[in-house]
């Protein structure tokens, strides 16, 4: 391999890289006191941790007290999870999200036999997937601990809602893991909810002798044929670009001329 498709092939990686990756993030709650000073349960309005904010779906219908939330702790584990404090009255915790999200997957321990939903929502509030179990799984014998189990959705994701348990049961979430929408996604997302329909993908230059790269999106709505550019670098002394389209699950959708 000559050294200029050597430092090409490096430039590839490097450009695949900047298209496809999205970190996981991963929510655990450690931080969270369930009891205070005096024993008694901690009761909070919200909960917020990495930008996203948990608070209860609504306000209670049957009482006029406000909603809250509180912790429990996994007692095999000592792991800290957060359900509703509503233990009357069935109430679904919600996860809003700082930016939309592509997959949700939550760690669970409930009461035994307790139903369980998983639900996610877009930015207009519409389902887009949903996960449940008839009942969640309890001890095998005395002695066991309390099992975990989990859920997944997908999608275009804003928020979350899990919901399940009757009056008197319980269901905690002990781990939240997501993973954001790719930026293109969520600007194709954006300008489809503006009624405008688009096509979006990305373009690598690359010179001919490997001296530079330049990565940036082309968004194409119809009829205006509007480009956009949201990253760019470049070296000086690069000639003889060539165009590569890079392909990330959505159709590829033109090159620049």
């Amino acid at each position: 391999m000559t050294r200029a498709s050597g430092l090409s092939f490096l430039l590839s990686l490097a450009a695949a890289a900047y298209v496809c990756s999205a970190e996981e993030v991963v929510l655990d709650f450690e931080n969270a006191v369930p009891l205070l000073a005096d024993g008694q349960a901690n009761r909070v309005a919200q909960w917020e941790e990495k930008g996203v904010v948990f608070t209860l779906a609504h306000e209670p219908k049957q009482t006029k007290g406000k909603g809250m939330l509180m912790f429990f702790t996994h007692l095999a584990t000592g792991h800290k999870g957060i359900v509703s404090a509503m233990a009357t009255e069935s109430i679904p915790v919600r996860a809003t999200f700082p930016k939309p999200v592509s997959s949700v997957t939550i760690s669970f321990w409930g009461s035994t036999g307790t139903p369980a939903l998983l639900e996610a929502f877009n930015a207009s509030g519409s389902v887009v997937d949903r996960a449940s179990v008839p009942s969640v799984p309890g001890r095998k014998a005395p002695g066991d601990s309390v099992p975990f189990f989990t859920m997944t959705v997908k999608g275009s994701i804003a928020y979350i809602q899990f919901s399940g348990p009757r009056e008197g049961e319980y269901l905690a979430a002990d781990e939240v893991r997501f993973t954001p929408l790719a930026e293109d996604v969520v600007r194709k997302n954006s300008v489809q909810a503006s009624g405008a329909p688009t096509r979006t993908c990305k373009i690598r230059l690359l010179s001919h002798h490997g001296h530079t790269g330049e990565v940036f999106r082309w968004a194409r709505r119809t009829g205006d044929h509007e480009a956009r550019d949201v990253r760019r670098h470049q070296e000086r002394g690069a000639i003889g670009f060539r165009r590569i389209i890079v392909a990330q699950g959505l159709s590829t959708c033109c090159s620049r001329t």
